[in-house]
């Protein structure tokens, strides 16, 4: 249920299904994606954001094909949601994979800006 809810980006039902109901946030489905690879991959980065900043979800989690998150926004070409990502401390290890498949120019850009934000810059 919770992988479902965060598929179609229902925030309020991936709460109280992780909140009050304790689901576990980093149960997979059979090919071993996870509630938040699932938000990642549908854009919703107020799910991702709930799954991750309130229930603690994994933001560097493998599925059955080597494939994390922020791999699979970037492949389909989700800037907001791997920015979202980043934010949330994705590895940098999967942040190299998300330059190369978002081009190298848009990835540094938006990193920059992040690190302007965190004053780090």
């Amino acid at each position: 249920a919770l992988v479902l809810a965060a598929r179609h980006g229902h925030t309020d039902t991936v709460n109280a299904l992780a909140g009050t109901h304790n689901a576990n946030v980093d149960a997979a489905d059979g090919d071993g994606k996870t509630a938040l690879m699932w938000a990642a991959v549908h854009g919703h980065t107020d799910t991702l954001n709930a799954l991750a900043r309130t229930h603690n979800a994994n933001v560097d989690a493998v599925d059955m094909y080597g494939k994390t998150a922020l791999m699979l926004a970037a492949k389909i070409g989700r800037t907001d949601t791997v920015n979202a990502l980043c934010a949330l401390g994705a590895s940098d290890r999967f942040s190299r994979h998300a330059t190369k498949l978002l081009g190298r120019k848009a990835f540094v850009v938006r990193w920059r800006s992040y690190l302007a934000d965190e004053g780090t810059v």
